[in-house]
């Protein structure tokens, strides 16, 4: 593995992806990070260090009840960690579905993601699982303080600053990328404060077609092009009930 400067954390699917897609994805963001770490070179950011680039061959694969552990973990641990040195270790940290264990993340590292990380999150119905399971952290020991969030957006020392279903709307259906304007208007006006986008579908990949996903996957990769300073997180559809040979299962590993 050729050595990366600001180290590698990944978010990576479930066991059923194949080996090859893994290694693939892998390769995809040391590229990226190698690449982000060439540019920013001599910059004390930890958001500048650490870059969550979900590539279009092995995304955050979150489902069902997998989702509001996974988006916590997305969250609450790679939320949390800013960067972390290479030599640490031999090995990416592969985080994902099984990783529910928060107290195995340094609280050091939430408390920098909380002065650091301006998220906004655009949702619908469905999007709505991971916030609720945010407050249920937040919530659990309130005296802890330690996974405080608002929804507002607004910028308070200590508190994870989240603009919740901001911009409106969700990912849409077939083809429709009205939430990358959405997004443009946001963060050229309101929103130039945010340095993590994160769209989430509602239904809208269980009746999707390739032609649709890779319009959105297009749709993403422009908006990453665009506005570099901005960390753009992928996600995939819920559980629909179809199993590993439906359009759901198939869209989601496109």
């Amino acid at each position: 593995m050729k050595t990366n400067p600001m180290g590698l954390i990944s978010a990576l699917s479930p066991d059923f992806l194949s080996q090859k897609t893994r290694k693939s994805f892998i390769a995809s963001i040391e590229s990226k990070l190698e690449a982000r770490s060439s540019k920013l070179k001599g910059s004390s950011s930890p958001l500048s260090a650490f870059s969550f680039e979900l590539s279009a061959k092995g995304r955050n694969w979150v489902a069902g009840t997998s989702r509001f552990r996974a988006f916590l973990i997305v969250a609450a641990i790679l939320y949390s960690v800013s960067f972390i040195h290479a030599t640490s270790f031999s090995q990416p940290i592969i985080i994902d579905h099984t990783c529910t264990d928060l107290t195995r993340v340094p609280d050091y590292w939430i408390h920098q993601a909380k002065g650091q990380l301006r998220t906004c999150y655009g949702h619908t119905s469905h999007g709505s699982q991971p916030i609720t399971g945010m407050e249920v952290l937040m919530n659990a020991d309130p005296s802890s303080h330690l996974y405080d969030f608002n929804t507002d957006g607004a910028v308070l020392s200590g508190v994870l600053s989240i603009e919740d279903a901001v911009p409106d709307g969700d990912l849409g259906h077939e083809g429709d990328t009205s939430w990358a304007e959405r997004t443009r208007c946001h963060l050229d006006g309101a929103g130039s404060d945010r340095n993590v986008v994160v769209w989430s579908w509602c239904g809208g990949v269980s009746d999707n077609t390739a032609a649709g996903i890779n319009a959105y996957l297009s749709a993403m990769s422009l908006l990453e092009q665009e506005y570099p300073d901005v960390t753009f997180v992928y996600m995939t559809g819920h559980l629909d009930g179809t199993g590993a040979t439906g359009n759901l299962h198939i869209r989601n590993n496109q």
